[in-house]
């Protein structure tokens, strides 16, 4: 949520992390140049996909901009390098309790139980990626994990269809098979 356009290199595929958002004693939102780690600050591959819909949201800023007018309070120009990529409607930062409350309503509809956005993507990343046979010491350097046990044991759920099929390969394996 503290990501700039300086920070997305488009071009070569990857977001590089060198802030983070942080709340202030007192209330109101602040970017600071601060990450966990030096492997925080590691640049993260981008999907084409993620490229696609960041360039898409980008030209839509402009836009949403324009039409703003005076309403608008974040950086006049919004994809200046230092402007942050993901703000509200008017161009201030997205308050992480805000968006968690609408995240969590979104997964009520949808029936699923609530998540912060932080775990429900890294839940996700981590799943679809076992889900894909990527190796788990991949998976962890994507998730940012310093161990790959963290990464197995915390984030990484087997779909049923994975249990199905490793259930099927063991009755192969030992000649047990149904048919």
């Amino acid at each position: 949520m503290s990501a700039a356009w300086r920070n997305l290199l488009l071009d070569e595929r990857c977001l590089i992390v060198s802030q983070q958002l942080q709340r202030k004693r007192g209330g109101g939102l602040v970017v600071r140049p601060v990450v966990k780690t030096e492997r925080s600050e590691a640049p993260v591959a981008l999907t084409a996909l993620a490229v696609r819909a960041l360039s898409a949201h980008r030209a839509a800023l402009i836009e949403e901009r324009l039409g703003k007018g005076d309403a608008w309070r974040g950086t006049d120009d919004p994809v200046a390098p230092d402007a942050l990529v993901f703000t509200t409607e008017v161009g201030t930062p997205i308050d992480p309790d805000n968006l968690g409350r609408r995240l969590n309503a979104l997964l009520a509809q949808a029936g699923l139980s609530a998540r912060g956005p932080h775990a429900a993507g890294r839940h996700t990343t981590a799943s679809l990626l076992g889900a894909l046979g990527v190796a788990p010491a991949v998976a962890a350097q994507v998730l940012r994990h310093s161990r790959v046990t963290t990464t197995l044991n915390v984030y990484t759920h087997v779909l049923s269809e994975d249990q199905r099929a490793a259930a099927e390969k063991l009755d192969e394996l030992l000649g047990q098979g149904l048919g």
